[in-house]
Parts: C-alpha cells; sequence; structure tokens
C-alpha cells in the first residue's frame, strides 16, 4: 500500500469518525461559553425556505446584534434597502422600508407584518437565544432520536424536536455548530417525515467589532 494511500485512508477515518471527545451536552456547554465571550457581533444570513408554489424563496440580510438585546437588520433581498431595528424608545420594532425614513413604521413584536412563516419574531432573533434552543432541543423538548456527527470543520447535531416557535408542531433540526468559534454556522429545518421546510446559514461572522449603540438608532440617519 502506498504512503498517498495510506494518508488519504487516514484523513477520510478523520472526517467520519465519531467525535471522540464531544458529546451533544459538552457541545452545547463550548457554544454557551463561547458566547458568553460575545459583546456584539455582525455576519450575514441567507434564509431558504419551501413556497407553495414548490419552488424556494430566498432572503439575505446583514443581521448585527449587541448585547443585551439589541437588533438591526439591513435586508439585501427581496427587499432592500429595507431596515429594522429593536428595541426603539418605546420597546417596539422600528421599521424603515426601502430606507424611506418618511415610510417609518413603529410596530409591536408581535405584528403580523413581522411576523416570520415560521413562527420567529425580531426579537427572537439572536444566537443565544438559538443556543439555548438547541439545549431545549436536546433535552425537554426532543421527541425522537439524537445523532451527532463530525465533519472536517464543523459538528452536526440532529434531533427530532418540538419546533422552537410553534409549540404544537414537531421539526427535525440539523445543527450545523463551527468547531473554531463553536458558535451556529447553519440550520436545517425538516419535517418529521424528513421534507426540508427551511435553511438559515449564518456567514462572514464577526464577533466583538466594537459596535456603538447609535448604530441602532436609524431616527438619526
Amino acid at each position: 500500500m502506498g504512503i498517498g494511500l495510506i494518508v488519504f485512508l487516514a484523513v477520510l477515518a478523520t472526517l467520519s469518525a465519531e467525535p471522540q471527545d464531544v458529546s451533544p451536552a459538552v457541545l452545547v456547554r463550548n457554544m454557551q461559553s463561547a458566547y458568553e465571550k460575545v459583546k456584539d457581533y455582525q455576519m450575514k444570513v441567507i434564509i431558504r425556505r419551501q413556497g407553495g408554489d414548490g419552488g424556494w424563496n430566498e432572503e439575505e440580510f446583514t443581521y448585527t446584534y449587541k448585547k443585551p438585546h439589541h437588533v438591526r437588520i439591513d435586508f439585501k433581498t427581496p427587499r432592500s434597502g429595507t431596515m429594522v431595528v429593536y428595541p426603539d424608545k418605546e420597546g417596539k420594532v422600528l421599521v424603515r422600508p426601502w430606507g424611506l425614513r418618511a415610510l417609518d413604521l413603529h410596530l409591536s413584536p408581535e405584528s403580523f407584518l413581522l411576523r416570520d412563516p415560521s413562527g420567529q419574531r425580531v426579537d427572537q432573533t439572536d444566537l443565544g437565544l438559538l443556543i439555548g434552543n438547541i439545549s431545549k432541543s436536546i433535552n425537554e423538548r426532543r421527541r425522537g432520536p439524537l445523532e451527532m456527527f463530525e465533519e472536517q470543520y464543523s459538528f452536526v447535531l440532529k434531533v427530532l424536536s418540538e419546533d422552537h416557535f410553534r409549540r404544537a408542531q414537531t421539526t427535525s433540526y440539523s445543527f450545523i455548530i463551527d468547531k473554531e468559534s463553536w458558535l451556529p454556522m447553519e440550520i436545517l429545518e425538516a419535517t418529521p417525515e424528513g421534507f426540508l421546510k427551511r435553511r438559515i446559514i449564518f456567514k462572514d461572522l464577526q464577533m466583538n467589532p466594537g459596535i456603538t449603540h447609535g448604530f441602532f438608532q436609524l431616527t438619526k440617519e
């Protein structure tokens, strides 16, 4: 057997092997520990949803978060230029359609105009909340088998669980966790039968870039 083949088989075994030192519980603790060190962050988010016509709808935006709970979303598609900030001075969600200040709206977080098809609200869109939901998915909300495996740059956690935002539904989740940052980098949501409903991709994550509070005050722009 040549040395090249030996090396190839060794790498292949590493990519397909079960994680030796990281259990689901340890993975969650590592995520929680990593998030504790985060003061603010910014990333690109791509969401692909199954449409009613059988096709896929795509949404892309820049997501910015600052602890304890400041959210800003800058849409690229489909509502280019639209900005969403939570909370405003009254604890509502400020929406600036297409970047036009004259059209500013101040809405309740529970407004149907802000309701995501998954049931998720603007004030429920933080990596910290997601990590908490992952923990619940593999513990008290689990409704089926739990599987975990290791890839070259990530850990993949698959579980059948009570849906994060629709308590009467059950969803099959696949959580892809980055090995370097110990933070989520992708989520796949499917029906219990395996029909893919939604894919969420987090990319170009910048941790602790020093985002100021003024970045969340659109009234001054």
